[in-house]
């Protein structure tokens, strides 16, 4: 949002910056907001590598399971 207010009084002369903490926020918010996209994404891809390498689907469920219930016990 602030990014369209400043873009219409930049030009080719003129560089506007944005800083302080309303832009901190802002960045900080949209910045946080992508691993919940990558996440899921991530999570097949270890699967699916870890079913590849121990060529079971046990193999590859018991490390899964137990990588992500540590990740469920830390964030709660």
């Amino acid at each position: 949002m602030l990014e369209k207010i400043v873009a219409r009084e930049r030009d080719a002369d003129t560089d506007i910056n944005v800083t302080g903490m309303p832009a901190l926020v802002y960045w900080f918010l949209v910045y946080t907001e992508r691993p919940n996209y990558i996440f899921f994404f991530c999570l097949l891809m270890i699967g699916w590598l870890q079913y590849r390498t121990f060529r079971t689907f046990q193999g590859m469920l018991i490390p899964l399971v137990t990588a992500l219930l540590g990740v469920v016990g830390r964030s709660g």
